[in-house]
């Protein structure tokens, strides 16, 4: 009787050892998370897409490359389709999104407003995108060209 309590008791903390052991080597899901990226990486994907009206200047962003396969909520495919993103073929990929901030900015009687450009790639190919007003809720609208948004937010 005494080596099967010795038994089990060695059994649990071996198990327990494990599971201490896998909390404490856990990888956050996301790696390289905000590594700083150059905004000329995507100048060119905004050209084809929106031509030279686009009128936004992007400064410096931040990738975000997650190390898992997308598996998205059904309520964030929902959001994104609301804003043009569709990125349900891209279930199952391995799915990076990509953040720059605006040099512009709306000028208005309330405050100022600044804006974030935010693009996806899979497999070093541009997927969709939006641009973030970064001070209202909800945030996430269509990308439009500077001008057409300005003067939709009135903006001096």
């Amino acid at each position: 009787m005494r080596n099967s309590i010795f038994f089990g008791v060695s059994i649990l903390a071996v198990i327990t050892i494990f599971i201490i052991w896998d909390a404490f080597t856990f990888k956050n899901a996301v790696v390289d998370q905000g590594k700083t990226v150059d905004a000329s990486i995507i100048r060119t994907y905004i050209e084809e897409k929106y031509g030279e009206d686009f009128g936004w200047e992007l400064k410096n962003g931040r990738q975000h490359v997650d190390e898992n396969r997308f598996s998205p909520y059904p309520e964030l495919l929902e959001n994104n389709m609301r804003v043009g993103v569709d990125l349900s073929p891209y279930v199952g990929e391995y799915l990076s999104s990509f953040s720059f901030p605006m040099k512009n900015k709306c000028v208005q009687s309330d405050g100022d407003q600044t804006f974030t450009f935010v693009a996806f790639q899979v497999n070093d190919n541009w997927v969709g995108d939006y641009i973030v007003m970064d001070e209202w809720i909800p945030s996430a609208i269509e990308s439009i060209s500077k001008d057409d948004l300005f003067e939709e937010l009135e903006c001096e």
